[in-house]
């Protein structure tokens, strides 16, 4: 299948991410290979399939058995399985295809030590850094933003009505946590700056996942890591797991300030919609036939500041979560209340996801289509600028999430 692949031009090989390349260019060396800095170790690989009883070398011998014939002799094996397939039991083997020394060689010469190399930047930074560059501090960029903003603040009125109806469609507990956010026409401002995630939009329109497979976004590297449990046994879960929660609410309430603190920035989440409650444990009973999963809620100071959050751990919502991507926190005698989450919990495998999928697309929009060279850290934004297009880049950010209404 790989040779498949690289004959069509598509390479199988695992990409370096942004993280390791940087620290690469900035003379550091990444973690476990994270950064390549030659050629690929093996030319291509090779997966074959056999009967059970096939044995498979870790080295290619002179002479392979018949299954494995097509294998360059030396090749390794990255590893082998046995499973099902069609009721009969199938063993499928994967190997590493070597580079010849005149192969490896011709393959080396090509490589750019990465310390000589140019400082690795975010593409759609690197071409807002190129734009500004080349338009120089003059009214040219200044004036491009501003033409930007105003077609979209005329897009943004041209779809008013069908926003509209957008949000009559929507879930209400959606409604209530997107509220003020323009989805249609972030929708476009997707499309226009070319993101790749495309699930973002529906996500945002129906309400993102907190168990079960979270798809690949595309705006992150890949890692797999599957569920340990299934929705299914996690719902089972709940008969015994929600007389757990008293003792664990217990436990996190020991410092009377902090528990005020968590309890009144949970009000105010009522307030905004995005929690509903309080209830107390016969109103969730009944709304949810006995089976619901709690989750303790906890606070954490940060300075001057206590933030809450939600441990999703502790009864294995977070376990019954599917991860496709690496994203590059006074005791009580009872629990009295309950509230119910409608926005992301802040402590959920699938909120990091879903709230960095977010950003990163209000990133590489701000890049392609303002050309402001911005960071996002979470919601966290940090921009750089010539001195003289400061106010021009300012007013250009803070413009773009206005007109989106993001908080």
């Amino acid at each position: 299948m790989s040779l498949v692949l690289q004959a069509k031009g598509i390479s199988a090989g695992h990409k370096s991410t942004d993280l390791a390349m940087s620290a690469t260019y900035a003379q550091k060396q990444p973690r476990r290979g994270r950064g390549t800095v030659g050629p690929p170790e093996f030319k291509c690989t090779m997966s074959l399939r056999g009967s059970v009883e096939d044995a498979s070398p870790e080295l290619i011998p002179d002479h392979p058995p018949p299954w494995l014939q097509q294998v360059p002799p030396g090749s390794k094996l990255l590893w082998t399985r046995v499973f099902l397939d069609g009721g009969s039991e199938v063993r499928e083997s994967e190997y590493g295809v070597y580079h010849s020394p005149q192969e490896f060689l011709h393959e080396a010469l090509k490589v750019t030590h990465p310390f000589d190399s140019a400082v690795a930047i975010h593409g759609p930074n690197l071409r807002a850094i190129a734009y500004v560059l080349e338009h120089g501090v003059n009214k040219g960029v200044e004036q491009k933003r501003r033409a930007v903003l105003e077609h979209y603040k005329a897009l943004e009125r041209s779809l008013h009505d069908e926003e509209q109806r957008l949000k009559q469609g929507m879930d209400p507990t959606v409604r209530q946590v997107m509220g003020s956010k323009k989805l249609l026409l972030f929708r476009q401002m997707l499309i226009d700056a070319g993101v790749p995630d495309e699930n973002l939009f529906n996500d945002m329109v129906n309400g993102f996942r907190l168990t079960g497979t979270l798809e690949p976004s595309g705006l992150f590297p890949p890692k797999f890591k599957p569920a340990v449990i299934s929705v299914a046994e996690l719902k089972r879960s709940a008969a015994w797991s929600k007389h757990l929660i008293e003792g664990a609410c217990r436990k996190a309430s020991r410092d009377p300030d902090v528990a005020r603190a968590v309890w009144k920035e949970s009000l105010e989440q009522v307030g905004k919609g995005w929690l509903s409650g309080p209830f107390t444990w016969d109103q969730m009973d009944e709304k949810y036939g006995g089976a619901w999963v709690a989750s303790k809620r906890f606070g954490v100071t940060q300075g001057d500041k206590v933030r809450a959050v939600d441990d999703l751990s502790q009864f294995q919502v977070n376990a019954s979560v599917t991860e496709t991507e690496k994203i590059q926190l006074e005791g009580l005698d009872d629990i009295v209340v309950y509230f119910e989450s409608f926005a992301l919990p802040f402590g959920a495998s699938s909120a990091v996801t879903g709230c960095n999928r977010a950003a990163r697309a209000l990133r590489i929009i701000m890049s392609r289509l303002l050309y402001l060279v911005n960071t996002s850290f979470f919601d966290d934004y940090c921009q750089m600028e010539l001195e003289g297009l400061t106010d021009s880049a300012d007013y250009a950010a803070l413009e773009l999430l206005r007109l989106l209404g993001w908080e």
